[in-house]
């Protein structure tokens, strides 16, 4: 119970004046809000808190911004789910509308034949049987000049018919039909002078696939 600040007497519960002496009961201040300042420092929980949600609301800006990059570069790439459909997206050609690589033919080594042309005479070779456009070629290396040089076809027709060659004489012919073909060598100098010489060649088909 309260007493008289005047005269001590007991104070009833909640009176305003003394009953003794009259004298005015002072009233006890009800604590009210309390106001702190801006600069105020927050509990340890308080600047937690503030930190963990400026982090989150960073994270957040952060995600949005990257989707919003995705989704416009997904909207102008080609064949994406705006673009142009995925049937022209890509500018490649199938495998089976690509050109085929032309291989290299292995081309057969040169042979090389010795030959006596007798005087005022000549010699023939016989080749068998070639396909239409197989390749004759290589070259003559003659002793002396002025020999003959004569590719005869199946048909009887000279593919070439030189009355002298001389030096070293090279040569390349395609055979334009499939059968035999003869090559002659013809000495006109005389009858009482021999000749030699060296046929250097190769016979063979280009093929592609």
């Amino acid at each position: 119970m309260s007493l008289c600040s005047n005269c001590d007497a007991p104070l009833q519960e909640r009176a305003r004046y003394c009953a003794m002496c009259g004298k005015p009961v002072a009233v006890p201040a009800q604590p009210g809000p309390s106001i702190l300042p801006a600069n105020y420092p927050l509990p340890e929980t308080d600047r937690t808190a503030t930190n963990a949600g400026g982090w989150l609301q960073g994270l957040v800006i952060i995600g949005l911004a990257v989707l919003t990059v995705a989704l416009a570069v997904n909207r102008f790439r080609p064949g994406g789910a705006v673009g142009m459909p995925s049937s022209m997206s890509s500018a490649s050609q199938p495998a089976s509308s690509l050109p085929l690589a032309t291989p290299t033919p292995v081309l057969p080594n040169y042979e090389q034949i010795s030959i006596d042309v007798p005087a005022g005479g000549s010699y023939s070779l016989t080749f068998g049987r070639w396909q239409a456009g197989t390749v004759f070629e290589g070259y003559l290396l003659p002793a002396a000049d002025h020999v003959g040089f004569r590719v005869q076809q199946p048909d009887g027709v000279d593919l070439v018919n030189l009355p002298s060659v001389s030096g070293r004489y090279p040569f390349h012919y395609t055979a334009p039909e499939a059968g035999q073909y003869v090559v002659t060598f013809g000495n006109s100098d005389g009858p009482l002078n021999g000749k030699q010489l060296t046929l250097v060649y190769r016979a063979y088909m280009l093929t592609t696939r």
